[in-house]
């Protein structure tokens, strides 16, 4: 079996007194990293923007995580690092787990749209979802730190949802015709750690 190389995404971060940027990752991760796929490699990846694939097939990694943090733009050096990211792994059938930020990314990058929330109902809240097209009807209460989210009629065709709000707002999906899956929920600041999020995780990596 191929050893399994993972890039976490990290976001970017000013730093007060000096005013550089900064790209910083939480810890929550190597927890819950280390949780899911005890045997993996992993490893931060700095926000180097148009030479992030170079980068990623150097030191050989064939999987990734993109994470939470600032609002997708279009325009900042962490958005032209993660495609380039995502265009290595879509070409390459990598594995891809996308968390808040991460799946409104890959919801853009295929073309769908993003809507504002109501109100601050899905801003450090926790919700309600049931998990669709699994074969059975499954609910789970699960944390949320967003503005924007995505609604079933404006979710890009590539995505398949898995997971709504009883608003009705997407907050899982995978890709059918790639290994790509992604929750608007964080996986990594639940204690403990769920165990349908980790068994997400190894069907994702390990499969």
């Amino acid at each position: 079996m191929t050893e399994l190389r993972i890039g976490v995404t990290t976001r970017e971060t000013r730093h007060a007194a000096s005013g550089d940027t900064r790209d910083a990752i939480s810890r929550d991760w190597a927890g819950f990293i280390g949780a899911a796929l005890p045997e993996a490699l992993w490893m931060p990846v700095p926000n180097v923007g148009p030479t992030a694939r170079e980068y990623a097939q150097r030191w050989g990694l064939n999987g990734f995580i993109f994470t939470g943090g600032e609002d997708y733009t279009g325009r900042s050096v962490r958005d032209v690092t993660e495609k380039g990211l995502l265009e290595l792994a879509l070409e390459n059938k990598y594995p891809v787990y996308g968390v808040c930020r991460g799946m409104q990314f890959f919801q853009i990058y295929f073309g769908g749209s993003l809507v504002e929330c109501p109100g601050r109902s899905h801003v450090s809240a926790r919700h309600a979802v049931t998990f669709v097209n699994t074969g059975k009807e499954e609910r789970a209460t699960v944390n949320s730190f967003h503005r924007w989210g995505m609604r079933a009629d404006g979710l890009a065709p590539a995505l398949k949802p898995f997971a709504i709000t009883d608003d009705g707002f997407v907050e899982g999906v995978n890709a059918p015709d790639n290994r790509l899956m992604a929750t608007m929920w964080h996986p990594e600041r639940e204690s403990p750690f769920a165990r349908g999020d980790i068994g997400r995780l190894q069907a994702l990596f390990l499969s």
